[in-house]
């Protein structure tokens, strides 16, 4: 396997955070893989850039590469769980493991655009809610000193 093949792999999977044969400096946070002595070497960073986790070693290159495609695939399920939080297991695991994340990714959720106040209060984003709260008062005062005073005082524009 040559080495545009794993690039256009790691470009289709959406993969991040990768050095392969040391084609930049080595930063916090990757995997590795690197010919070190006529062994294939694949291994993971720590964020400071300091240890090396889970180190591979391998004499035949593709079983080097698909060890490296798989820890980079698990480095993405982990920046994932992150994100998400508790949920991911339960509802998002499936969804962007089962290849469905490009298809699935952009649901429509009703109850986000029925009920959008209380949606982004469920799901504690607390400065969405104040932000929508803060400008439906607005309108509220716009309209009310726009339509309702000059009628109230007999005005014409």
């Amino acid at each position: 396997m040559t080495k545009e093949e794993i690039y256009e792999i790691i470009k289709k999977e959406d993969l991040l955070q990768y050095n392969i044969f040391d084609d930049h400096p080595q930063e916090g946070n990757e995997v590795i893989l690197k010919n070190e002595n006529g062994q294939y070497v694949v291994y993971m960073t720590s964020e400071d850039n300091k240890i090396k986790d889970n180190i591979y070693k391998f004499s035949d290159i593709n079983e080097a590469i698909n060890i490296f495609i798989d820890q980079l695939k698990i480095l993405k399920r982990y920046y994932f769980s992150l994100f998400i939080g508790n949920n991911y297991n339960e509802y998002y695991k499936e969804i962007l493991e089962n290849g469905k994340s490009k298809k699935y990714f952009f649901n429509w959720n009703w109850p986000a655009f029925l009920l959008t106040f209380y949606w982004l209060s469920y799901r504690k984003m607390y400065l969405e809610v104040l932000i929508i709260l803060f400008l439906a008062l607005y309108l509220k005062l716009l309209y009310c000193l726009i339509v309702i005073l000059p009628i109230m005082l007999n005005l014409k524009f």
